[in-house]
């Protein structure tokens, strides 16, 4: 796998719609692989993807929408870079969004949903407790998005998905993870138990716990 545009892969199947494009771009983006900053030439999108230069455009607009990428006047587009207030902003969101998609999924949340989040929030401790950090990330989205699925509104996920979006894999923390695998387990009783607003608020404290140790960590390496 390469880095930057060599990351994408080439659509094969049915080719040429804007969402396959623009999925194969943010997959990239999010992952890491095209770094926050790096311009994102239309021309060369197309070649790499194998299609004509419509639906890359047309992607690129979707992803400026979703707040991973930005256009400038002569410039084009380039992959979003982040600034501290915008950190602090996502997370006072995430913090809202998330408490309250867990308070409407907690009535909804099957017991076999609730055995899976316990299977995954172990595996995670096993994972922090084995070093294997660069997997975290991944079993953390599982757990947060089994749950938001079942919120019942598509558009509050699709929001939530996109604050997640904004922070590209390798800006993300793994050093973590040794509190939120307990602030995980306290969440899923709390479902288990048909506790919404227990539930909710414990999910809003996990996510102002996250917010304080990154924007420190932000702090430290974007501009203000």
């Amino acid at each position: 796998m390469g880095t930057g545009i060599d990351s994408i892969n080439n659509l094969t199947g049915p080719r040429g719609t804007a969402e396959q494009v623009a999925e194969r771009i943010r997959e990239a983006i999010v992952s890491g692989n095209i770094p926050p900053g790096t311009r994102l030439l239309e021309a060369q999108l197309a070649t790499r993807l194998g299609v004509s230069r419509i639906p890359v455009r047309e992607a690129l607009t979707r992803l400026e929408a979703e707040g991973l990428v930005e256009r400038t006047p002569y410039q084009g587009a380039r992959v979003i870079s982040l600034t501290l207030d915008q950190v602090r902003e996502s997370f006072m969101l995430r913090s809202l969004l998330e408490s309250f998609a867990t308070k409407l999924a907690t009535p909804h949340i099957k017991p076999e949903e609730i055995g899976r989040l316990k299977e995954v929030i172990d595996q995670l401790g096993e994972y922090v407790k084995a070093g294997r950090r660069e997997e975290l990330s991944a079993l953390s989205r599982e757990i947060h998005f089994t749950i938001y699925n079942r919120c019942g509104s598509a558009k509050l996920i699709r929001w939530i998905s996109e604050l997640y979006n904004q922070f590209p894999k390798s800006l993300r923390l793994s050093y973590r993870f040794e509190e939120p695998s307990q602030e995980y387990r306290h969440i899923v009783d709390a479902i288990e138990a048909g506790d919404a607003e227990l539930a909710g608020r414990l999910m809003s404290e996990h996510i102002e716990n996250g917010a304080r140790v990154t924007v420190k960590h932000y702090s430290e390496i974007l501009p203000a």
